[in-house]
């Protein structure tokens, strides 16, 4: 079944009630997405031989559904969906925002970092440090406890900043960054070896101070809140 006629299929099949319909194309996958009168949208995409389909209001994802093919048994489950959407039983659910706000007023946090300045550190990190330097992330609903988090010994390569290392780039979610700008490598076998040690914390001051990202520094391990 080609795209054009798995659209013709679904909403001939489906009832989508007062939703609005929007036909569109994203990244080269066909198919479009579905908004409803409560905020919510429905986007159902075709990947290869498979449909997606998610459920989404602003930044958060409820409920991600994936079919082989399209039937009968897929149809009724993303009519029920539909019909759970009009009768407002997602209505109470939160947004990843509305769950970060309910934490920062909890624990009365303050902003010190924002979308702009995260990005402007993690293209530097990528592209302007001699290397991508070790770090470790807390998030705003983890609870920092662990040697993971400690980060008390150097590490013995670079570290990787993409998107999904990165906290997907979910920004608003990160509460501090722990950064040690260098790493050590050994060469050699049993009877003799080599450690070599790669510094980069001048380089690392000077992209903190190019992008007024502010940091705290305990015994080598430097530290930027988003939120304090």
């Amino acid at each position: 079944m080609k795209n054009e006629e798995k659209n013709k299929y679904i909403i001939q099949n489906i009832d989508f009630g007062k939703a609005d319909l929007i036909s569109c194309r994203v990244e080269g996958n066909e198919g479009f997405s579905v908004s409803f009168l409560n905020g919510f949208y429905m986007d159902i995409w075709y990947s290869g031989k498979r449909i997606n389909c998610y459920l989404k209001k602003e930044d958060s994802t409820f409920l991600p559904y994936s079919f082989a093919k399209l039937d009968d048994k897929s149809i009724s489950i993303v009519q029920h969906c539909v019909k759970e959407i009009e009768n407002g039983k997602y209505n109470n659910k939160k947004t990843l925002q509305q769950s970060v706000n309910d934490i920062l007023q909890q624990r009365g946090l303050t902003s010190y970092m924002n979308n702009t300045k995260w990005s402007e550190f993690q293209n530097a990190m990528i592209n302007e440090m001699p290397f991508s330097p070790p770090y470790v992330y807390k998030t705003l609903f983890e609870d920092g406890k662990g040697s993971y988090f400690d980060f008390a010994e150097d590490e013995m390569s670079p570290d990787d900043y993409s998107a999904e290392s990165f906290a997907w780039n979910q920004y608003s979610i990160i509460e501090w960054v722990k950064v040690r700008p260098g790493y050590t490598t050994v060469e050699g076998g049993r009877l003799y070896h080599k450690s070599t040690y790669h510094d980069a914390h001048s380089e690392f001051e000077s992209i903190m101070k190019k992008y007024s990202i502010p940091f705290e520094i305990n015994d080598g391990v430097y530290m930027i809140y988003g939120y304090k």
